[in-house]
């Protein structure tokens, strides 16, 4: 079994953690960043599409567990620039000068598109997983963005809502499939028990008042004038029928980044890893490739 080393990565007193694996393999480093409410956790040691010998490492956003913020920080601060810009600060510290292939899962695909915008000298290839550009979202984390929006009380019931989306490892799981069109794949997908578990174990950590900066804020984060500016080839990958963040955002990021191209899952929904997993893989790895 591989052993993953943990790096404890402070950038402007916010505090990163990333996970690393294979670190003795040569050749490029990939760097996966997990969605919204999720962790680290969301790429296991076997992640779906990395190749065994490619050296890796599973990356948290900023004040996302175990992450934290810097000490007194505000809401209004939370932006496209803050984000680039601890993420980037991470990969120079993990990776030093090394270019680095950049994934990202939605808000994760968010992220590593705007580090490639925004440092462009770190990043040799981007895929964006059901990634967007604007962080106006769909379905149920429309209703969670509205409630943190609404002042001290709106944040209470969004408290409230997450919790209740965490009360037992079943409930968790079946929240968890709201994110998915093809729930018959996606409930089916044989490594789904696992991953909720190692989920719901950092879920359940969360700093809920952090979490309600990114739901009140991303809606008024809007990065189509950066694409233009990303120069490393780019993959824009999605499910035809994501409930979460529509599909026209990858093909607004395919048609915007210079070097991009754009893949549709057909059925799938947000979470096409689990279900479209055999289609998903091979893309990776040939991206990768």
């Amino acid at each position: 079994m591989t052993t993953a080393k943990r790096y404890d990565l402070t950038i402007d007193g916010h505090r990163l953690v990333a996970f690393g694996y294979n670190e003795d393999q040569p050749g490029k480093p990939l760097i996966l960043l997990h969605g919204i409410l999720a962790s680290a956790s969301f790429w296991p040691e076997n992640a779906p599409g990395v190749s065994p010998g490619q050296r890796w490492y599973a990356l948290t956003l900023p004040g996302h567990y175990p992450a934290r913020w810097a000490e007194g920080f505000r809401r209004e601060t939370l932006t496209a620039e803050l984000i680039a810009d601890l993420v980037a600060g991470a990969i120079q510290q993990l990776c030093g000068g090394q270019r680095v292939f950049l994934a990202g899962h939605s808000t994760g695909g968010f992220a590593a598109l705007a580090v490639a915008a925004r440092h462009p000298q770190l990043v040799d290839k981007v895929l964006s997983i059901s990634g967007f550009a604007q962080g106006k979202w769909y379905g149920p984390l429309r209703l969670l963005q509205m409630q943190a929006r609404m002042g001290p009380i709106g944040e209470v019931l969004f408290r409230f809502n997450v919790r209740l989306t965490m009360l037992t490892p079943r409930v968790y799981t079946y929240a968890s499939g709201l994110y998915a069109s093809d729930r018959g794949r996606y409930f089916a997908y044989p490594d789904l028990r696992q991953h909720v578990e190692r989920l719901y174990a950092d879920a359940r950590q969360h700093d809920l008042h952090g979490m309600a900066h990114y739901f009140a804020r991303m809606p008024d984060i809007d990065i189509r004038d950066w694409l233009p500016r990303i120069q490393a080839p780019t993959l824009a990958l999605a499910g035809s029928r994501d409930g979460i963040v529509p599909p026209e955002q990858a093909r607004l990021i395919a048609e915007l980044v210079p070097d991009a191209r754009l893949m549709l899952l057909d059925g799938a929904g947000h979470m096409p890893m689990a279900e479209r997993p055999e289609v998903y893989e091979q893309t990776l790895r040939d991206w990768l490739g």
